[in-house]
């Protein structure tokens, strides 16, 4: 069975070519054509020669009539003709830096889905997948240098705030002004035939009617002020027709008048002109603002009016579909603060799931069925469901699922969003921490007496005076000494001068013979004992 279902899956790379379907049809082969007498020698003729005699006498030249060539006395004067107008170089774009983020609400049903999940889901994928419609993500504009015209009332960024203003009036019926007709009387004549604008398909009326020239300015004005006025008549174009005539007629019966909606008392105008110039005198705040970043949504984005602006949107969207590293790091807080998890796979590769993964440190304390489930995975990396229950066969199908919905629910298996799985390995042996070992003092060795033997010391008893001759191995001290593991005998007489060594260094453990004799006064009861050890304070000085 799995071999049948493994020859189904097989593509034949017929199906992959991509050749249309005419020259898929066998090719016909002349090689042995009727007629052909065999193989052909080189420099053979592939046919015989003409049996036409070539006419002889005459020039070759007059044997036909000559083609009409153009007269090169209408070339100017320096002999070529006048070079083509050449079109002006492109503009170049603006330094606008792009940022694509998801939008909330698409967003917040992702993240529901993937909750609803066990399965894992490559990041790269997920941002692709936001970036596939422009009504899953917003766009973030930033310039760099100047500023940005963003419309308040109807939406759009630009790159100058007149464009910005014109945006605005042009599609601000309703949010500036609103628009309301009126019967008049027709116009009164005879009129034979009407011009209308080719451009935008308008009605200007007959040249002989009064308000004709006028109406041509307001028209090249608020329509086509981009173009030459000399151009702009070129394009006109005259209309003998009665139902043109009727036509313009009755769109001259009614009279067009403009209410301000953003004044506190709405003003009416019946000319157009009249009502912009009032906007922009005294309403321009309330239209545009400058701004350095902005965002819109994605529809929005794609129907910038600047040109420019619209590219650099779409040269940033194919950027990010190629390559989506910056959508990633837009997503990665906001995946963070759903709770999400983070893991690498094959290649650095990261996936996202709701599951926490774990890694067991023994597999020996499961069942069997467990211990086949996980060995199988991580010795067939990317095996399927179908693959495992088809290698472990026979076994209970429901105790396979629920075991392994229990390894995917508590993460020692993943299941990625293509089916596959993946048994996480078990955890390495941790070796048993060391203790640091506790740092010993080092012991400096017992000074002895410069030239007493160690037979020689001092006597014990109190109140004796020292013999002449003897020298204490280090009478140092500082004032005042504080007794450490000694202590100090009373003063029976005042000592007699010793020599003594020199100096020993600061913070030197001594071990002496006889307590260190102090000129302080001590308590009576007192009892030094032999074989003390001092430490030396910092200030010492010599004791004679």
């Amino acid at each position: 069975m799995n071999q049948d279902l493994d020859k189904q899956e097989v593509l034949s790379l017929e199906e992959l070519s991509l050749t249309p379907d005419w020259m898929k049809a066998p090719v016909k082969n002349y090689d042995r054509h009727p007629g052909d007498s065999g193989a052909r020698k080189f420099g053979d003729s592939p046919r015989p020669p003409r049996d036409r005699p070539r006419e002889s006498g005459g020039d070759r030249r007059s044997s036909g009539p000559r083609r009409d060539r153009p007269d090169r006395s209408a070339r100017p004067a320096g002999g070529r003709p006048a070079p083509r107008p050449t079109a002006p170089p492109p503009q170049p774009l603006p330094n606008v830096e792009l940022a694509f983020v998801p939008n909330e609400a698409v967003f917040a049903a992702m993240i529901e889905t993937i909750k609803q999940s066990n399965r894992a889901y490559a990041l790269f994928d997920l941002a692709k997948l936001v970036l596939n419609k422009p009504e899953r993500h917003n766009v973030k504009f930033a310039i760099k240098d100047g500023q940005l015209s963003c419309a308040l009332l109807v939406g759009g960024v630009f790159l100058s705030q007149e464009e910005a203003i014109r945006h605005t009036l042009r599609q601000g019926e309703g949010k500036v002004f609103t628009r309301t007709e009126k019967p008049v009387d027709p116009p009164k004549g005879n009129f034979q035939f009407v011009n209308r604008c080719s451009l935008t398909g308008e009605w200007l009326g007959p040249p002989n009617y009064h308000e004709y020239q006028s109406r041509l300015v307001k028209h090249h004005q608020q329509r086509l002020a981009h173009m030459q006025f000399d151009r702009f008549k070129a394009s006109i174009e005259t209309v003998h027709d009665p139902e043109a005539v009727k036509a313009w007629i009755e769109s001259k019966s009614k009279m067009t008048e403009y209410t301000c909606i953003l004044d506190a008392d709405p003003k009416v105008f019946v000319d157009r002109s009249e009502l912009e110039k009032h906007v922009r005198a005294e309403h321009l705040d309330q239209l545009v603002t400058a701004v350095n970043r902005v965002e819109l949504t994605g529809p929005m984005s794609r129907r910038v009016s600047e040109p420019r602006l619209l590219e650099v949107v779409r040269l940033a969207w194919e950027s990010e579909r190629r390559f989506p590293i910056n959508t990633v790091n837009e997503l990665r807080p906001l995946l963070v603060k759903a709770g999400l998890h983070f893991f690498k796979h094959k290649k650095g590769v990261t996936f996202i799931t709701r599951i926490k993964l774990n890694r067991f440190e023994s597999t020996t304390h499961l069942s069997e069925l467990l211990q086949k489930i996980v060995a199988f995975l991580r010795t067939h990396e990317g095996a399927t469901r179908k693959q495992l229950a088809a290698n472990l066969a026979p076994v209970d199908e429901t105790q396979l699922a629920s075991d392994l919905h229990w390894l995917i629910q508590d993460g020692y298996v993943v299941e990625f969003h293509d089916g596959k799985l993946w048994a996480l390995e078990e955890k390495p042996s941790q070796q048993p921490s060391r203790a640091p070992a506790k740092p010993v003092a080092a012991t400096p060795p017992p000074v002895k007496s410069a030239t007493a033997p160690a037979s020689d010391v001092l006597p014990s008893a109190v109140g004796e005076p020292l013999p002449a001759g003897a020298v204490v191995s280090a009478p140092v001290e500082s004032a005042p000494v504080p007794a450490t593991n000694a202590t100090a005998a009373p003063v029976a007489s005042t000592p007699e001068p010793v020599n003594c060594p020199p100096q020993l260094p600061v913070e030197t453990a001594l071990v002496v013979d006889q307590p260190v004799i102090t000129p302080e006064p001590a308590p009576a009861e007192s009892v030094p004992t032999p074989a003390q050890t001092v430490s030396m304070p910092h200030d010492t000085t010599d004791t004679t």
